[in-house]
């Protein structure tokens, strides 16, 4: 029982550097601070299980370095694809996409990261969880036992209040989802409108100026002026269509302004812990629809 209660207590240490550590790396390649995590607490599990596994499966094997990096960087990787998966099922949404990155699977794990994470299992096995033991040895049993005890409680009631913010995410998501989707086939039809209209509106311009220059005895100046007013009464079709188009992409900012100030500070929160955070339904909705509307 004590045996148990001390890996336990190993799993929430190792979640806590997990978090330090993600939370460094990202934020100096984002050259800013970049909170991390699914929950919101100052903790990894997902680094707490890959310890626990690594130190399990490899950390007899600490004199043989070689083995522990290769080896760490399999189960590390595989621990990260099989939470990305599981996660994408259970919420419906992408949390990360290493799409952009060389040498990745399915854009959910990478050779980069597994490299590092070979690095790190390598100094959890050699250096990091040999002096947690000594301290560990030293410390009063009662003290863990609290430790634990806190660590349980508190990450419980984090966990309840991060996954309804993460479906109520996912709710504005798909609201957003649904309103680029009908934004999309509006300006199809449109599109397509302005093309036939266009093509009227040449057709009727050649007729004219062909009926006018067939009239040179009302001489050119009379020309000119039939011409530029038959221009102002119909209207370049392209020029309304730009027109209409500023005015939707207007009302979808709108619409998305209203739809952001909806979300609450944990939901928040996530979109700043995953950039790459999506819905199942679509990729990267804002920057979709911009595209598509310019």
């Amino acid at each position: 029982m004590e045996n148990a209660i001390l890996w336990v207590m190993y799993f929430y240490i190792y979640s806590v550097l997990g978090w330090v550590a993600e939370t460094i790396y990202c934020s100096v390649g984002q050259r800013s601070f970049a909170e991390r995590g699914f929950l919101n607490g100052p903790y990894c599990p997902i680094y707490g299980f890959g310890a626990i596994i690594i130190l399990q499966a490899l950390y007899p094997y600490t004199d043989h370095p070689t083995i522990i990096f290769l080896l760490g960087m399999v189960l590390t990787s595989a621990l990260e694809y099989m939470v990305s998966v599981l996660m994408e099922k259970l919420f419906h949404m992408r949390w990360w996409d290493y799409s952009e990155h060389r040498f990745n699977l399915n854009g959910r794990v990478c050779l980069l990261n597994s490299t590092l994470f070979g690095i790190l299992c390598l100094i959890l096995t050699m250096v990091i969880h040999p002096f947690l033991e000594t301290v560990m040895s030293k410390a009063p049993f009662l003290w863990i036992e609290v430790a634990v005890a806190i660590f349980t409680v508190g990450m419980a009631i984090d966990l309840i209040f991060s996954v309804r913010a993460t479906l109520r995410l996912g709710h504005h998501l798909d609201r957003l989802k649904e309103a680029e989707e009908k934004l999309r086939h509006e300006l199809e039809e449109a599109k397509e409108n302005t093309e036939e209209r266009f093509r009227q509106w040449l057709e009727e311009q050649e007729r004219t100026k062909t009926e006018i220059f067939a009239s040179m005895e009302e001489g050119k100046e009379r020309i000119r002026e039939h011409l530029r007013e038959h221009e102002e009464l119909l209207g370049d079709p392209r020029e309304q269509f730009n027109r209409w188009r500023s005015a939707k992409q207007k009302h979808m900012e709108e619409t998305f302004a209203a739809l952001k100030k909806t979300q609450g500070r944990q939901e928040r929160r996530l979109l700043r812990s995953f950039p790459h955070l999506e819905s199942q339904k679509g990729k990267d909705l804002r920057e979709n629809l911009k595209k598509r509307i310019k």
